[in-house]
């Protein structure tokens, strides 16, 4: 009888560890990498975006990010929440939000007057 319990739990402890695998390996984002411009209008020109929604950007000279925080994509539209500036946590009062667009063919993002094209 335990020898039947033992290969049961054996067998659902796999498929428990197959499903998470399969979760866990969910695809990435396409907004995912690094994007750049040649406009410099905001003081950066590169915004680098991950697949756990962080991001950072950062200026020419490719030293530390101007700012960071999170991002998220809703209908096309791409919504940026700054939580750090010059390496420093802001405050929730002088944190910042902003919005940008997604060319419908995926390759530009638009945050005001500067278009990113992904690198």
């Amino acid at each position: 009888m335990c020898l039947y319990f033992f290969k049961m739990l054996q067998k659902a402890s796999f498929a428990l560890l197959l499903c998470l695998a399969v979760i866990g390996c969910g695809k990435s984002s396409p907004v995912a990498g690094t994007w750049v411009t040649k406009t410099k209008a905001y003081g950066f020109n590169a915004i680098s975006f991950t697949n756990d929604g962080t991001f950072e950007a950062t200026a020419a000279t490719g030293t530390a990010p101007v700012f960071s925080g999170t991002w998220d994509i809703k209908d096309g539209q791409i919504d940026l929440n700054v939580d750090h500036s010059n390496g420093k946590e802001l405050s929730e009062d002088s944190a910042q939000s902003f919005s940008g667009s997604i060319s419908k063919d995926g390759k530009q993002i638009a945050l005001g007057s500067a278009v990113f094209n992904k690198e």
